[in-house]
């Protein structure tokens, strides 16, 4: 049944929106309206909204004496009053947002010197960025551009001076953007063996003539890292993001805190050693600063994600440690289960494989990323004590290759290779010598360092 857009949005509202909004929609009702009593239904529907159904359902259970188009009228109303809240929140809610719309009011009214008494308040509040900040100099940019091209007569107090500072931030924010813009072209080219030669040879041509590209260092050193991962440059600058040199809560420090992540994980995999916990204090500093969460909550593909990256020089029970303290956070109905898949996840990395089954077994898992990557792990189980327990072993590959065939349209391509690639593997390590099966076959596989030790382990036993 499709859920109108007006329930969607409300059931994503946290308490404090949810009260806020409330509050906001309560000053656009006038007394006595319809439009108290679908507030009234809303407010005691709030945790059941999508059972409501749509304005036909509505008109027949709370508004019988009116039409089917009056109460989709209303809900429309709801809707945009909805959105002009949203909007005020952004407003409120992005830093310098605010001090910019109002001189922007302010000139377009010739309050001008409303409009100057904000300007000189923002400046001294931009004055106390001490660290590389995007946000910043872009609010500096536009809070420039504002004054300049406006009829206020500050242009002309100033100088050519303004103009020229003006053109000066833009050009800072266009080459920070460029090179934000390059790292992510090499990070997605990466992931998505796409060819982004051409984009990045543009973003690099912005950079040639950059006269301050000291005062951007980090972004130029993220930049490499992205293009050429080395080991002292992941370290170097995991520790200035540690020191402060980005602001937390900003973009370019979020991005930063992924790429560093993401650069070691790209050396981890071709075999270089990475310092002891690497992965476990970065993830907890980026948990700490909001970098996986939104609002707090943590999508259960993050989650996952995280396990997997502090897995790899963390130890069982420090990973376990993590479980217990973020499985709450995530953004799940069933917080116990991918708790459960989590340290399943835990179990397989640390190679405690009789241990993973205690947490596989189970089908309340929300999500398709969560039910597919239990069976698979299950499966991985079962295939390292095949020999001892081959039916087992053989109901869960089948009941897996099934479980794919059945809902292959809701993988991506890529994904779907990784796993059924997977499966033929396991298959074919029963049906076939060591020496018979290459990996350089596939393309693509999920857990590839697994199948390789699979690999070694039984060319030892046939030696």
């Amino acid at each position: 049944m499709h859920v109108p857009k007006l329930f969607t949005i409300l059931s994503h509202l946290e308490k404090e929106e949810w009260n806020s909004w409330i509050k906001g929609v309560k000053g656009q009702i006038i007394p006595g309206n319809d439009a108290e009593i679908l507030l009234d239904v809303l407010i005691s529907s709030r945790s059941k909204l999508g059972s409501l159904g749509q304005a036909d359902d509505l008109q027949l259970r709370y508004f019988p004496t009116r039409s089917v188009k009056y109460v989709s009228n209303m809900l429309s109303t709801f809707l945009n009053w909805t959105e002009d809240w949203i909007v005020l929140q952004q407003i409120k809610a992005e830093k310098f947002q605010k001090e910019l719309t109002l001189v922007r009011w302010y000139n377009e009214r010739g309050l001008y010197t409303f409009a100057n008494t904000t300007a000189v308040d923002l400046e001294s509040q931009l004055g106390d960025a001490k660290n590389l900040s995007l946000l910043s100099t872009r609010a500096k940019m536009s809070l420039l551009h504002t004054q300049y091209f406006s009829n206020n007569n500050v242009k002309n107090e100033v100088g050519p001076l303004m103009l020229e500072e003006l053109t000066h931030n833009f050009l800072e924010v266009t080459q920070m953007q460029a090179l934000m813009y390059a790292s992510e072209l090499l990070n997605w080219g990466r992931i998505r063996s796409h060819d982004f030669s051409k984009e990045i040879t543009l973003m690099e041509q912005l950079l040639l003539n950059d006269p301050q590209p000291q005062g951007k260092q980090y972004l130029y050193d993220l930049f490499e890292l992205m293009r050429n991962p080395t080991l002292d440059l992941a370290v170097n600058l995991k520790k200035r993001l540690f020191e402060g040199e980005l602001n937390s809560g900003e973009e370019i420090h979020t991005i930063a805190t992924l790429y560093v992540v993401a650069a070691m994980v790209k050396l981890h995999s071709i075999g270089i050693p990475i310092p002891q916990n690497y992965f476990m204090q970065i993830t907890e500093y980026g948990m700490q600063h909001g970098v996986y969460t939104q609002h707090g909550r943590l999508t259960n593909v993050s989650f996952h994600n995280l396990i997997m990256a502090i897995s790899i020089n963390a130890d069982f029970n420090e990973v376990k440690a993590f479980i217990e303290k973020w499985a709450q956070h995530v953004q799940t109905k069933n917080k116990e289960a991918t708790a459960a898949l989590a340290m399943a996840q835990n179990c397989f990395y640390h190679e405690r494989y009789r241990e993973m089954v205690r947490y596989t077994w189970r089908s309340d898992f929300e999500f398709h990323n969560q039910k597919t990557m239990a069976m698979c792990l299950h499966c991985i189980a079962c295939f390292m004590f095949r020999n001892e327990d081959p039916d087992i072993y053989l109901n869960a590959l089948t009941s897996f290759k099934k479980s794919l065939l059945r809902s292959k349209d809701k993988f991506t391509f890529r994904n779907y290779k990784n796993y059924s690639n997977l499966f033929d593997f396991m298959k074919r390590c029963d049906n076939e010598s060591p020496e018979q099966i290459s990996l350089d076959q596939y393309d693509t596989i999920i857990y590839r360092k697994w199948c390789v030790k699979v690999l070694e382990s039984m060319r030892k036993k046939r030696n």
